[in-house]
């Protein structure tokens, strides 16, 4: 599979090295060239954050395979796929993918 053509983005939080070092380590191995993005840390938002980011909940939404609101950590994963997304329409890109730090290859 080529992957050349590909922009490839890994998201990742700054506060997990390891996990940078376990996936760039594998993909290199696997010859396949990716632009790191610095995850957003949702734990630490707070509300006043995330209403200068627009963001809010839904009156009585709930996630749908556990019955209670998002967590801190779901929206921060949202937008951190919400800017690559952003970065994709202003490059126009025809192909890309996007890949978390936790991903593993199988056989």
């Amino acid at each position: 599979m080529a992957f050349s053509s590909i922009q490839i983005f890994m998201i990742n939080l700054n506060c997990r090295k390891d996990r940078q070092d376990r996936i760039l380590r594998t993909l290199y191995e696997q010859e396949i060239a990716v632009k790191r993005v610095e995850a957003v840390h949702g734990k630490p938002l707070n509300t006043s954050q995330l209403k200068a980011l627009s963001i809010g909940m839904l009156l009585g939404s709930r996630d749908p395979y556990s019955s209670r609101p998002l967590t801190r950590g779901e929206i921060g994963c949202f937008l951190s796929h919400s800017y690559i997304w952003e970065e994709v329409v202003n490059r126009e890109l025809g192909k890309m993918l996007v890949i978390e730090d936790n991903m593993c290859f199988e056989h």
